[in-house]
């Protein structure tokens, strides 16, 4: 399995994020550059990896932290399928642009915090296929 490294610094996230929205779902936000746009714009002498991912998830998208940390969690599973399925280098950002969380949902406890965490897997995964040329994951039995 490839490693995903993390967008740090402000410099590295303003670099995506003026680029235009590559692409949007119902609760997030997708920016891309594209690795060869990159080398242009890091002046470092180090390679850069493959793929880099940041999430911006804020307080006022997702107000308590541990579906803050699932979203997050979520997201870098979704991104390490999608290179798997042959997704190109580059940097990703995903950001939540409103209320994400079981509560949006009317989930609780139990079963239904399993389907939030699926309807949240799709939509990343969707939002991957459609902005980013992936092919679709294969369907899950069960």
């Amino acid at each position: 399995m490839k490693r995903v490294c993390a967008l740090v610094g402000p410099t590295a996230f303003s670099a995506v994020m003026k680029r235009r929205r590559a692409g949007g779902s119902s609760h997030f936000d997708l920016f891309v550059l594209a690795a060869s746009d990159r080398l242009v714009i890091e002046s470092d002498t180090a390679v850069p990896p493959d793929w880099r991912l940041g999430c911006v998830i804020g307080r006022k998208a997702v107000r308590r932290a541990v579906d803050r940390n699932l979203a997050r969690r979520i997201v870098r599973e979704a991104l390490r399928a999608a290179i798997d399925r042959g997704l190109k280098p580059g940097d990703y950002v995903f950001r939540a642009r409103r209320e994400l969380g079981p509560d949006s949902v009317k989930a609780r406890k139990g079963p239904d915090r399993a389907s939030f965490r699926r309807a949240m897997r799709e939509e990343v995964d969707q939002l991957l296929v459609r902005h980013c040329r992936v092919s679709a994951p294969a369907a899950v039995a069960g």
